[in-house]
């Protein structure tokens, strides 16, 4: 707690001689050095109410603290980011116009307090993808290149909107690209809007059909010829002038715009012993950088409007934060023992508070590691509004931290994220407390794979108690669903108790893997998607026990393919050594499916898992009114189930002014997209790789990652067939991974016929596979399914499929198909057969150096739950150093 006078050492009013925080800063030091503050105590600014328009970010460090800035009451001291500009004049064709300084840029607009919407195509969801080319003209220079991820094709009539923009226009547009669980944006470089296509400046961070079922979508943003909806804007540069369509009720004269100036509105860093009373933080800026910009989860690449680094004993207290461009506070590296409480954050260009830095190491300082940071009793509402992805509350690395008593809700992703580390690498993040957060609305059909509690890596001894989370719609067409308690990847060392978590799109509990997460004594209930169940899990781990579940009730309904427990076989029996349940309470008041327990039936489940568990209606006093507390029959007791408050969750009850002001709240009404079109796909595709630099990672059709520790993927001039160049694959002995190097391709196969071919040169040490597989959730390992399978080893081809045999049975095996003569370029061809009725099947070729053919015909794809093939994988799996090359590698669809 600050020591500090009960007046006010500095006054400062928008009118008076001292009318700027920074000018109070300079006053405060003047005092200090006079000695009328005397030291250790600390410094009290108080600030009329008015609005305190900042020309530079308040900077806060070193000697300018102990300090204490106070507002006005009820947050009429505002410190903003953002110029005023207007009245509004009318035109004739419907469109305001004001003056802009020359030279000012913005992105992001508020009119009479309310933020605008950049002219954007179309209105109301999305454009869709309809497919990519592989290699072709670059318009930047006119030469041949990779374009994998550098264009797209559309329906024309999406891009009408830019046939007749002007070269200066155009390149400021910007194509909105909406993945599953994030987004990017990247600048347009030239358009044929005829023909339906368009071509990006840069190049976008993922293979546009990772997700092969669906179409992925873009929308059009910025761009003057779009401008025609209410409360759309665009800023011409040429004229300085401000273009607006106004809303219903607004006047031009009547009628002014915030724009921001500033990327941020304060900085404290280096010092200690800070603190912001009653002040209201408004309007900063974001700028799409060319060519693109690409926020990736949680919009981990975005900043914030107030941003605290290196500094200790920082509070934020009875605050508001508003109107931002990306996140509201961030507790940046070497925050330490510091506190956001009793703050409102609403109209978030992402979240509302982030805590820890963007990377971390073991080599790290411990003092940098962010700790002791305390987000309690605020409200966060209302964000993704330019960032979709951002979280309410979002942690990468930090320890000792505790998110109690906050309401957060009407996001497009996750509530809470904590943790930073995919797998079970090295993380610091350890006995954090995530408590008492009411967390609900979430997702609105924009955004998939969310949670309204997400974790990754390693988090031991970290507790999330006590929260409640309802209401949550993914989008689900691409990436997963919609979770209320979803540790992800690595998730670690976690006790998840006493959450009430219901009304959930996929599932109410997901762990896709982790080790020893303990969820006990919760209330798992209800997912509205058709094939959902109310919890399950993505992988089973060997060597050690993934979760542990005791005393929870578990409730779901309908009968739609939807189940209690899901493991990786979906409606499969998967593995259940790494689980240990017991004394849980599952209920459907619909006929129970013979496989909604992890595929098999309750009877099962309970004597070979869930020992002590019972299947009994809980009794809940009256769910559909919101009523959870359960009749004091329930049998939920019976197995030692413990009620707690519930009504506890969200900001806390004393006072009851805030408490009333959350009621108020009312999350935006959407609308849901409609279901994408089907990916058409691609009808063929070929490269030499030669348009990439040589040492460089493949043309954006391929994924994959190319590195020393993972072995090299590149574009090479070591050898070639055709052309100049070819693609090496390079593998090392000791790689932590055995199947790297390896790199894949998606595609779709959309006629009976599919043909692929391409050339290939392996050394004596080669342990080279060809693998294809369907992305299938009902293959037996939940995952995939096996379809052409093709390897070189020790000298020899081989092909691993499946045949019918004399007792009409097929059976697998792997077969030689020919010797290999090392060094030397060989050709191979795959041809798969997709009848519209009838089993697939595929033939295989082989071309030698000495221009023998061999072939094996009529084969049946590895795993019989492989029907179309989507995935083709390249995986080095060899030991040793040793190198291969591929070159003339097409595909087409006949």
């Amino acid at each position: 707690m600050l020591k500090m006078s009960a007046s006010a050492d500095v006054e400062v009013s928008t009118t008076g001689a001292v009318n700027t925080p920074q000018a109070a800063l300079a006053k405060v030091k003047e005092l200090r050095a006079a000695g009328k503050i005397p030291a250790g105590r600390a410094a009290v600014v108080r600030f009329a109410a008015g609005v305190y328009e900042l020309a530079e970010e308040l900077d806060v460090s070193g000697t300018d603290a102990p300090i204490c800035f106070k507002g006005a009451p009820d947050g009429q001291t505002v410190f903003s980011g953002a110029r005023k500009l207007g009245p509004f004049t009318a035109d004739a064709d419907g469109i305001w116009r004001c003056s802009v300084p020359a030279g000012l840029v913005f992105e992001q607009v508020w009119v009479n307090g309310s933020r605008a919407q950049i002219a954007k195509s179309p209105n109301t969801f999305y454009n869709y993808v309809l497919s990519s080319e592989g290699e072709g003209t670059d318009p930047m220079t006119g030469k041949e290149a990779d374009l994998g991820r550098r264009m797209l094709r559309t329906d024309p009539k999406a891009l009408a909107c830019l046939a007749a923009l002007p070269p200066d226009e155009l390149r400021d547009v910007a194509i909105h690209v909406w993945w599953a669980w994030d987004s990017e944006w990247q600048k347009v470089a030239r358009v044929d809007a005829e023909d339906g296509v368009l071509w990006f400046q840069g190049r976008v961070n993922r293979d546009f059909f990772m997700w092969p079922k669906w179409c992925p979508r873009f929308t059009i943003e910025n761009c003057r010829t779009a401008l025609d909806a209410p409360g759309e804007w665009f800023l011409d540069r040429k004229k300085s002038e401000l273009l607006y369509i106004p809303r219903t009720g607004e006047r031009p004269e009547t009628s002014f715009a915030a724009v921001p100036v500033l990327k941020r509105i304060a900085f404290v860093h280096d010092t200690k012993d800070v603190t912001f009373d009653g002040i209201t933080f408004a309007h900063n800026s974001w700028t799409l950088p060319s060519p693109g910009f690409y926020a990736y989860q949680s919009a981990f690449y975005a900043d914030a409007a107030l941003e605290v680094s290196n500094a200790t004993q920082v509070a934020f207290l009875n605050c508001r934060v508003e109107h931002t461009a990306n996140y509201g506070l961030w507790f940046n590296a070497g925050s330490r023992d510091s506190c956001v409480r009793h703050t409102w954050f609403e109209d978030l260009g992402a979240g509302g508070v982030r805590l820890g830095a963007r990377t971390w190491s073991t080599n790290d300082a411990p003092e940098k590691l962010v700790s002791g940071v305390t987000v309690d009793d605020n409200v966060i509402t209302s964000g993704g509004h330019v960032f979709p992805a951002g979280t309410g509350v979002f942690i990468t690395y930090a320890k000792d931290c505790r998110v109690t008593h906050n309401e957060i809700c009407d996001l497009y992703y996750s509530g809470i994220c904590c943790g930073w580390r995919w797998g079970y690498a090295p993380a610091p993040n350890r006995n954090n407390e995530l408590s008492w957060n009411h967390i609900h609305h979430l997702g609105k059909g924009v955004l998939s794979d969310m949670g309204f509690i997400y974790t990754l890596g390693d988090s031991r001894g970290t507790v999330i108690a006590g929260n409640h989370g309802h209401d949550m719609f993914s989008y689900g067409y691409t990436g997963s669903g919609g979770t209320g308690l979803y540790p992800d990847e690595g998730s670690y060392g976690i006790l998840w108790t006493s959450n009430l978590i219901h009304h959930t799109k996929t599932s109410a509990l997901s762990q896709h893997y982790g080790r020893e997460n303990f969820f006990h004594n919760n209330i798992f209930a209800f997912s509205t998607k058709p094939e959902s169940s109310v919890a399950g899990r993505w992988r089973v781990e060997n060597d050690h026990c993934s979760l542990i579940c005791s005393n929870n009730v578990f409730v779901w309904a309908g009968t739609e393919g939807r189940s209690a427990w899901r493991g990786p076989g979906k409606g499969r029996p998967a593995p259940v050594h790494d689980l240990v349940f017991g004394s849980n309470l599952w209920w459907s008041p619909d006929p129970v499916a013979t496989n909604a327990f992890n595929g098999g039936t309750w009877e099962k489940w309970h004597a070979e898992v869930d020992n002590g568990s019972i299947l009994a209606d809980p009794l809940f006093r009256d769910w559909q009114k919101g009523d959870w507390r359960l009749k004091p029959e329930s049998p939920a007791f019976t197995i030692g189930f413990k009620e707690w408050d519930y009504t506890l969750a969200g900001v806390r009850k004393e006072d009851a002014a805030w408490r009333a002001r959350v009621a108020a709240i009312r999350p935006a009404a959407y609308e849901v997209a409609p279901e994408p079109p089907l990916n058409p796909g691609k009808r063929s595709f070929r490269t030499g790789f030669e348009t990439r630099r040589p040492g460089t990672f493949p043309s954006g059709a391929f994924g994959g990652v190319s590195s020393r520790e993972r072995g090299y993927v590149m574009e090479s001039t070591r050898a070639c067939r055709t052309g100049k160049q070819a693609l090496e694959i390079r593998d090392f002995e000791g790689l932590q991974t055995r199947y790297w190097p390896h790199f894949y391709q998606s595609f779709k196969i959309v006629s009976e016929t599919f043909v692929l071919k391409f050339s290939l040169k392996c050394d004596a040490l080669a342990n080279l596979i060809c693998e294809w597989r369907e992305w299938n959730p009902a293959a037996k390992n939940g995952q995939y399914a096996d379809g052409p399978y093709v390897f070189v080893q020790n000298g020899a081809f081989y092909v691993r499929a499946r045949e019918v045999r004399a007792d009409g049975k097929a059976y697998g095996f792997d077969r030689k198909i020919s010797s290999y003569a090392p060094d030397t370029w060989c050709d191979l061809e795959f041809t798969l057969h997709t009848p519209k009725d009838g089993t697939p099947t595929w033939d295989f070729a082989f071309t030698g150096a000495d221009g023998i053919r061999h072939e094996m015909k009529g084969l049946l794809y590895y795993h019989e739950e492989c029907a179309v093939p989507n995935w083709i994988g390249f995986l080095s799996n060899a030991d040793c150093e040793t190198v291969s090359f591929i070159d003339d590698y097409s595909y087409d669809n006949l």
